[in-house]
């Protein structure tokens, strides 16, 4: 996991006029913003779905490793066994 992220707040959550809903976005292999910016967190579509359902949407980033040479998320267990407990 890199340390930065992405975090896009409706404005209808920012002021406080309702509820909003915590969404965890998690990109692709080779989509973090180590390779493309901040594209994914802003023309993926969930922002415009975030306005419409007040929803907060976290971008978290994985980044390239040794282990992980593309920055994917550990979908198939390359950190070993326990992956899917992390």
């Amino acid at each position: 996991m890199d340390a930065n992220g992405y975090v896009y707040v409706p404005k209808q959550c920012d002021t406080g006029e309702t509820t909003c809903q915590l969404h965890v976005v998690f990109h692709g292999c080779e989509q973090g913003a180590y390779i493309i910016n901040d594209t994914f967190a802003w023309n993926s579509g969930y922002n415009r779905h975030a306005d419409a359902n007040n929803l907060v949407i976290l971008y978290p980033q994985a980044f390239p490793t040794e282990l992980n040479p593309k920055g994917c998320y550990d979908w198939w267990g390359y950190t070993g066994p326990p992956y899917a407990t992390k």
